[in-house]
């Protein structure tokens, strides 16, 4: 009977250690994370979001891998943002105005003249704006961990004729990279087209659009200043690209790892935006190298704001009573 009662408690002990050994491997194991991004693995954002990888990977001793997609080969713009909002994608960063749809405040970061420079958006970012949004989009089912500088985002080049007054845009076709650009070509006075970056250097190069709206890096990267002899850098615009994950999937992370990550995003954001200054400076020198280019005066500046001005209220009838609040936080 004594050997019978041993042998029990010996098996219970048994199952036990192991019960509580492969708690232990759990807790442990590795926790893989898929990132995605559209930009290709050369451009300063996806050089930052590997840096990001490998901050979270050290921090971690290797129990958190984020595996970085570049180039949009998994997913891009509003397909992007679903997929992380449906749990079909972990993680991923994205332009602003692909999440506008969802969350209609964030195109505030796109009306030109609205900011001045990235410090200015970050401290915004930091404070109501930011607390302000970031619910929204958790509300929706994403968590915003922090955002990517893309650059001085509203440079135009064109192939027709030098663009220092809103009367020169008239009956123009000039790509629009976001929406709320798109809305600023209108109230300029161009024809607005909406196509993908990837297709802009061969609608430039037969014509099919005169001009392009973009970041000073894209003319650079993507060589649109071979099919263009025009370039105006209007400093009107910073887009934000946030760094979001699931939130489903950052509930279920353990909190050390939440806080590792957290950190890491916070301290990439910084990284970004003090690297980006620096990249402006080259991009605007190698364009000033390779195309005429015109940077906005005092007076030129005030006439493009007078004319943009629709652009805000489009914002505030699209966000109501919202929008008016947030413009007038970033007032």
């Amino acid at each position: 009977m004594k050997k019978l009662v041993l042998g029990g408690l010996g098996g219970l002990m048994s199952v036990a250690v192991a019960l509580l050994g492969g708690q232990g491997s759990a807790s442990a194991q590795e926790i893989v994370l898929r990132y995605a991004t559209q930009m290709p693995a050369k451009h300063h954002l996806t050089q930052a979001d590997y840096r990001f990888a490998k901050a979270v990977a050290d921090k971690t001793k290797g129990r958190v891998k984020i595996e970085v997609y570049p180039a949009g080969q998994l997913y891009k713009g509003t397909a992007l943002v679903n997929a992380v909002r449906t749990g079909a994608l972990d993680m991923g960063i994205v332009y602003g105005g692909a999440m506008a749809g969802m969350i209609p405040l964030i195109d505030v970061f796109d009306i030109p003249f609205v900011f001045s420079d990235y410090r200015t958006i970050q401290g915004h970012w930091n404070g109501d704006v930011g607390k302000i949004i970031r619910k929204q989009a958790m509300d929706k089912g994403i968590k915003v961990l922090s955002f990517g500088a893309y650059g001085d985002s509203f440079a135009i080049v064109n192939s027709k004729r030098p663009l220092r007054a809103p009367a020169d845009f008239a009956g123009l076709k000039i790509r629009g990279n976001t929406g709320m650009y798109t809305e600023a070509l209108k109230a300029l006075g161009a024809s607005p087209v909406r196509i993908s970056s990837s297709e802009v250097y061969a609608a430039l190069q037969r014509g099919t659009i005169d001009g392009a709206a973009t970041g000073l890096g894209s003319i650079v990267s993507r060589k649109w200043f071979e099919v263009s002899k025009h370039a105006s850098i209007t400093s009107a615009g910073y887009s934000v690209w946030p760094v979001m994950i699931g939130a489903k999937k950052w509930a279920s992370l353990p909190d050390d790892v939440k806080a590792v990550m957290q950190a890491a995003a916070t301290d990439n954001e910084e990284h970004i935006i003090s690297l980006v200054e620096q990249k402006d400076q080259k991009y605007t020198a190698s364009i000033e190298g390779k195309l005429d280019t015109f940077k906005l005066s005092d007076s030129e500046r005030a006439a493009w704001q007078k004319a943009l001005a629709p652009v805000e209220k489009i914002f505030v009838e699209r966000t109501g009573k919202d929008g008016e609040e947030i413009l007038r936080l970033v007032r």
